[in-house]
């Protein structure tokens, strides 16, 4: 939708005042409310306001109906009396909708019991609000957010399979966060509309009953089942602060990452430029493909019926006799049979099928994943085509990793190097065939470029109210090693702490590639902290496994003051993940690390 401002009204400063100062905000009489008090999840309390009408009511107070509901989020300092209120209850009220206006804390008029106040990033209340709603009313619940109280999009779906959602450029811009709740394995399609875009907001995706931020682990089920689709689009910013997850398909745009913790996914654009990592994530999510088989052609039409054959001649009347007895009058000749019905017309001709062809799939498997230095393994390289026409000139090439020597290659292969090539010739629909290498392993003797460690980094939210102490876990992906953790004191409430309100009690491993940490917010009000890893991956580029050690710990009695505290792993073995747990109310602390080989 395209405003064009009157010429007596020009900027936004002005079109900002005028309607809250001479707009008419109903058409009718002022909306009347019904309050009520919800005690939130921490012990304090909101208050909502619901349009009522006459008759009887229900428990959100408006007719029992499954009418739909508009839940409004107000603005900075706003109320169920600000105009703009006033007027969606006006709007609601005309079209039979029910109607509520859900106060952030201490916008009703009365001031909270504790000293947490509402800010632009504090979905999670929105998200208790919301579902509360939903506990309560059996219609349809839209929400609709006013400046301050608009800062988040939510996406919320619940079909198993697919998520469909279509939004503009500009509800995916100057957002404190991006929404996401589908059930697990479902595919999310984002249709964008506009010929630009700039996505902003930190990406949450619900997870079994909590938010978790986007990373590589804790959200993997969602990054790949989950697309933004930019079709018109010429240029798209991704500014999401923290990472993006899910695939871009934009192939008329040029996409720019250049706010992103990391991209999660693939990027399918006109160009691409990103001053962050990008890590891959296939998208593997379920949507319509293939193309249908024509109609069958129409029936031709039936044959004409022939004609009916015509009646017999009537015989001829018999003489008169004497004046006796008249003679008898002659019989009436035969009906003619009915001609043979015509023959059917010819069937039309079928419509135009899929046409035919070949779908290639290859997998590699190896013998043993683990080999010793001089020990030979075998490769096999499988070729099936599951396509429905045959290929033709088929070849496929492997890259043997670093540090193997190819013996021997099952023709028609060839071994140039560490690259394998098989000319495979043509495969029938539904042909298999298998090739095997096998080679020798040898460490290298030098350090190569080509054999490099391709590190990671994992996340999550730590979110806690006065006085709670919470544990968070980190994992990297399967068969990841954490090398690295450590927590990160973001906020508290204003007036009811500082950073140091926020005590970390634990960091440490307690796996290969889990990392732990136990932190606790003496503060009065709510704190915000994150928990960060580095990961390494199992092997090196070059295919060179990492071998994780036993977790070492040394238990240290410490006196006040600050201490350096040394821990060393077995001969051969480099450490990583360090971490110390607080074991006596500090007066006893346990300094822990694994070592890498």
């Amino acid at each position: 939708m395209n405003y064009v401002a009157p010429v007596w009204l020009p900027g936004g400063n002005l079109q900002t005042i005028w309607p809250a100062l001479y707009s008419r905000r109903v058409f009718g009489p002022p909306p009347q409310y019904r309050r009520e008090r919800w005690t939130t999840p921490d012990g304090d309390f909101i208050d909502v306001d619901l349009l009522v009408s006459a008759g009887p009511v229900d428990s959100i107070g408006e007719p029992v109906s499954d009418k739909p509901l508009m839940v409004m989020f107000h603005g900075l300092e706003g109320s169920s009396r600000s105009h703009y209120a006033e007027a969606f209850a006006d709007f609601c009220q005309e079209r039979g909708m029910a109607f509520a206006v859900a106060h952030f804390r201490g916008c009703s008029g009365e001031l909270n019991h504790g000293p947490r106040a509402y800010h632009s990033g504090d979905f999670e209340e929105i998200d208790w609000i919301l579902r509360r709603f939903r506990h309560q009313h059996a219609g349809p619940i839209v929400a609709v957010g006013i400046s301050l109280g608009g800062n988040a999009l939510y996406l919320k779906g619940t079909d198993s399979n697919r998520n469909v959602f279509s939004v503009t450029s500009s509800q995916v811009k100057d957002n404190v966060a991006i929404l996401i709740e589908v059930p697990a394995g479902s595919t999310t399609v984002v249709n964008v509309s506009g010929n630009s875009a700039e996505v902003k907001g930190n990406m949450y995706f619900k997870v079994g009953s909590s938010w978790t931020q986007a990373q590589d682990s804790a959200t993997a089920a969602f990054n790949s089942k989950t697309l933004w689709n930019f079709a018109t689009a010429n240029s798209i910013e991704l500014k999401t602060g923290s990472a993006f997850a899910g695939t871009v398909l934009a192939p008329g745009a040029a996409v720019k990452a250049d706010d992103v913790g990391h991209t999660i996914g693939q990027v399918i654009a006109k160009s691409f430029n990103s001053e962050r990592e990008t890590h891959q994530a296939l998208f593997d999510g379920c949507l319509p493909s293939g193309d249908p088989v024509g109609p069958t052609g129409p029936t031709g039409s039936t044959g004409s019926t022939g004609t009916t054959g015509s009646t017999g001649i009537t015989g001829p009347t018999g003489s008169t006799g004497s004046t006796g007895s008249t003679g008898s009058t002659g019989s009436t000749g035969s009906t003619g049979s009915t001609g043979s019905t015509g023959s059917t017309g010819p069937t039309g001709p079928t419509g135009p099928t899929t046409p035919l062809k070949p779908k290639l799939k290859i997998t590699k498997t190896v013998d043993q994943e683990t080999v010793q230095s001089g020990s030979q393994v075998i490769f096999t390289l499988n070729v099936i085509n599951d396509g429905t026409a045959a290929s033709s000139d088929t070849v496929i090439s492997d890259s043997v990793p670093v540090g193997l020597h190819v013996d021997s290659a099952d023709a028609p292969c060839t071994v140039t190097g560490q690259l394998v090539r098989c000319a495979v010739g043509s495969l029938a629909p539904g042909q298999a065939v298998s090739y095997q290498l096998k080679a020798t392993t040898s460490l290298p003797t030098s350090d190569t470029a080509d054999d490099q460690l391709a590190i990671n980094k994992v996340e999550t939210q730590i979110s806690l109210q006065a006085g709670e102490t919470r544990t968070a876990q980190i994992t990297c992906e399967a068969g990841g090693i954490m090398s690295d953790g450590a927590v990160r004191a973001d906020a508290v409430d204003q007036g009811t702490g500082d950073l140091g309100s926020i005590e970390v009690k634990a960091v440490h491993s307690v796996s290969a590639s889990t990392y732990e940490a136990v932190v606790k917010n003496n503060a009065t009000g709510q704190a915000q902290a994150k928990l960060f890893g580095v990961c390494l991956p199992a092997r090196t580029t070059g295919g060179h496994s990492l071998e994780v050690g036993p977790i070492v710990s040394q238990p240290f009695e410490l006196a006040p003051g600050i201490h350096t505290l040394n821990l060393t792993c077995g001969a051969g073995y480099t450490p990583v993940a360090p971490g110390v747990e607080d074991a006596l109310a500090g007066a006893l602390d346990t300094l822990r690390s694994a070592g890498i080989a």
